[in-house]
């Protein structure tokens, strides 16, 4: 079995948060996943051997736990390759507790890490979406990055525990095969001696109805101790709020703050302030289903913002912004000037040492640095494979100073995760198709400093730096390199 367990960022958070007693006293019967169990879900499925099987060619596999992110969503090591992904738990939904704040939601997820964390087998299983012949078909949640999965934790299921603790609602599984061809296991009816063939989409659903009747949590009027309803925002400045921002973050504190905005990527942005002559910064996540506020309120504007911290990979960001609350302080305030991180070498060879950088900053310095305005200039090394919401990366010649942790980017060439590269969302305003970048052309952009981490773990992510919305409206859909536009930042400069 494999049981090497790895802590998140996430998870100690959570660990400190505990639950207190009233959450405590609540001991559900646990009926439906006292009857289910691996085992059956083996025998149903009919697999012999389940150490020979691979998820994404097989639909199932054991697996590591990597990473649990919050209630409904954890990372997995394959076996087989190494590969990491990251599972949306099939048939559940938790409340928010990382890019944004829900009641409940730090409950849901410290509840889900307990038990993975503890786990000495781990199998994420997908069968019921399996398409012989076609690993990724209805396997993909709607963002395109995630495997739907039930998850099995020393063989009880995951996905199941979190309705009968009434920390998720239960939601619909599109099944691969007819209701009559279904996977399906024997289950006892609540107060009924009599036995029936279920599949786990109506076990989870039964499950639901039952719970629901002991109104607690999500389903019924008690508060979640660990979440601040006071309608009433606390006014902090910038330096402050990010100096404390885990305090904020783990009590859902409703938060009020001055500052500029500065970039706009997509419908989220990027805000600062300069106090005693130091300049803070973070970034506000507005929300998938958020209208862009980049016309009300442009980039340059200074506006007060009631909203709760949260966070992503780690890092601070603010969201849940009450968007009619949002103040205008000054319509035309000045955006602090980018801090130029200048080549000291013409080219790093991005040999394995720490004394191959071609940038005088390290990764201390590039955190200092984090959510800013920053300006390089450099020699295009190609660009990688848009994902499926288009976002993809510029590979640069720039190296910060430090120890390098390569990996093959996805053009297939070979990088240092000290590498200094440029990244470009499928948001941005307008879209920047990967044919504006030539090989070997040398450009001067100014963009956000950002981090992105891909296991949350160890520090080993890789700061990128971030092209913004270069144009007002938001809703035009054109793409710079197939139409002429006219943009407000000269963020991105070909040098000739």
């Amino acid at each position: 079995m494999l049981n090497r367990k790895l802590l998140s960022i996430g998870a100690s958070l959570l660990a400190v948060i505990g639950l207190t007693a009233c959450s405590k006293d609540y001991e559900p019967e646990m009926y439906y996943s006292n009857q289910v169990s691996l085992e059956k879900r083996i025998e149903s499925l009919q697999i012999s051997d389940l150490s020979s099987k691979q998820f994404v060619q097989n639909g199932i596999e054991e697996v590591e736990l990597v990473q649990a992110v919050d209630g409904d969503t954890a990372r997995f090591r394959l076996k087989d390759n190494e590969q990491v992904i990251t599972v949306r738990f099939l048939g559940t939904d938790t409340p928010e507790s990382t890019s944004s704040i829900q009641p409940w939601g730090f409950a849901a997820s410290e509840y889900v890490a307990n038990i993975l964390n503890n786990a000495d087998q781990i199998v994420i299983d997908a069968m019921d979406l399996y398409v012989p012949g076609n690993p990724t078909a209805n396997r993909m949640d709607s963002n395109g990055s995630r495997y739907l999965a039930y998850v099995w934790a020393d063989g009880k299921l995951v996905n199941l525990q979190t309705i009968e603790q009434s920390y998720s609602q239960s939601g619909s599984i599109a099944f691969s095969a007819a209701e009559g061809d279904r996977y399906t296991m024997s289950i006892t009816e609540k107060d009924s001696d009599s036995s029936k063939q279920m599949d786990i989409e109506d076990i989870m659903y039964q499950a639901e109805l039952l719970v629901k009747k002991d109104a607690k949590r999500i389903h019924g009027e008690e508060q979640d101790p660990n979440f601040d309803y006071s309608t009433e925002p606390t006014a902090l400045n910038l330096r402050d709020l990010l100096a404390d921002w885990e305090k904020y973050y783990r009590r859902a504190t409703l938060v009020s703050v001055e500052v500029v905005i500065t970039r706009y990527n997509g419908k989220n942005f990027y805000i600062e302030d300069v106090i005693d002559g130091t300049k803070y910064a973070t970034y506000v996540y507005a929300g998938l289903s958020s209208v862009s506020l980049q016309r009300q309120y442009p980039a340059g504007t200074r506006v007060k913002l009631v909203g709760r911290m949260s966070q992503y990979g780690g890092v601070p960001q603010l969201s849940d912004i009450d968007k009619d609350a949002i103040e205008v302080i000054e319509k035309n305030a000045t955006i602090d000037s980018a801090t130029v991180i200048a080549k000291t070498a013409e080219k790093s060879t991005f040999e394995s040492h720490k004394d191959d950088y071609n940038v005088e900053l390290d990764r201390n310095g590039a955190k200092a640095l984090l959510n800013k305005l920053v300006q390089v200039t450099f020699t295009c090394q190609g660009t990688g494979k848009p994902s499926s919401s288009g976002a993809y990366t510029v590979y640069t010649d720039l190296a910060l100073k430090g120890d390098y942790v390569f990996n093959i980017g996805s053009n297939g060439k070979e990088y240092s995760s000290m590498g200094l590269n440029i990244r470009v969302n499928g948001t941005v305003v307008p879209y920047i198709n990967t044919g504006f970048w030539e090989e070997n052309a040398s450009y001067t952009v100014i963009g956000i400093l950002s981090y992105y981490d891909y296991d949350g773990l160890n520090d080993d992510g890789e700061y990128q730096i971030m092209i913004s919305n270069l144009i007002k409206n938001p809703n035009n859909s054109s793409a710079w390199g197939t139409s002429v536009i006219t943009p407000v930042f000269d963020d991105i400069i070909i040098v000739k």
